[in-house]
């Protein structure tokens, strides 16, 4: 048989493809990362735990809380079982922890913010989780005692433009900071209860993880309040949110 008789086939290349390394959770980018209204961590919690369709309350229990206690096991080789027993152990020696709900307790610059933003930016293979909270200003000199708001503060313009542009709802940083009562966008009070139930929100609600929603009668929060006004900025002046204080994130590849 001659060679111009053999039919032709094309060549196929069999080398595997180099997968790069996969996170144990969505490697979700936080939003408004390198601007002054970057978002809180506690917000970034609330949007992780809606991507896997799971309460905050289970996302903290199941993955944060074992490698919390034992934070030297990696999530890559953690097993079921092992995440168990050490849940049980857990509940045994602590029953309250990590259920806090207050900004103080999530965002400020103590070693156990470090610890768990350590662990969610393992299980999210992420490297600037940090810059969601206080742990960037920790060589500032300053009194941090009472910097956070005690409860949930929020801008029903921001919330509402972000849902007409089909943008995410989150909260930012900014919002959970003392001095801070006035949307830098809208120039109005941030608002502080629902105005359907007139409940507080809390910063890390555990059995409510959408945004925008009252996390007490579900209603929406994002009509703005009738009998806010356009104001400027008395305490805390809008130029200077531009301060490096309030921008010193990075943007990372």
């Amino acid at each position: 048989m001659s060679v111009e008789s053999l039919a032709n086939y094309e060549s196929w290349d069999l080398t595997m493809n180099q997968l790069p390394k996969r996170s144990h959770l969505y490697s979700l980018k936080p939003i408004g990362f390198g601007t002054p209204t970057v978002e809180s961590f506690t917000s970034y919690l609330q949007r992780l735990a809606a991507a896997h369709g799971v309460s905050i309350a289970s996302l903290i229990r199941y993955k944060i809380t074992p490698l919390f206690i034992q934070n030297n096991q990696s999530p890559d080789f953690l097993k079921a079982d092992d995440a168990i027993k050490m849940l049980i152990n857990a509940w045994h020696r602590e029953p309250a922890l990590l259920q806090q709900q207050s900004a103080k307790f999530w965002l400020d610059r103590t070693q156990h913010v470090s610890k768990v933003v350590a662990i969610v930016e393992k299980l999210t293979a992420r490297l600037d989780l940090s810059f969601l909270t206080l742990l960037q200003w920790h060589s500032w000199r300053l009194n941090f005692s009472h910097i956070f708001h005690t409860e949930q503060r929020w801008c029903s313009g921001c919330y509402q433009d972000w849902r007409e542009a089909g943008k995410p709802i989150y909260n930012p940083l900014l919002w959970t900071i003392e001095p801070v009562s006035v949307c830098p966008v809208h120039q109005r009070y941030l608002q502080l209860r629902c105005l359907y139930c007139g409940c507080f929100q809390q910063f890390l609600n555990l059995d409510c993880n959408s945004l925008g929603y009252c996390c007490v009668c579900n209603a929406g929060i994002t009509v703005p309040k009738r009998e806010n006004c356009t104001l400027r900025l008395k305490a805390f002046p809008h130029k200077h949110l531009s301060h490096p204080f309030f921008n010193n994130t990075r943007k990372l590849n």
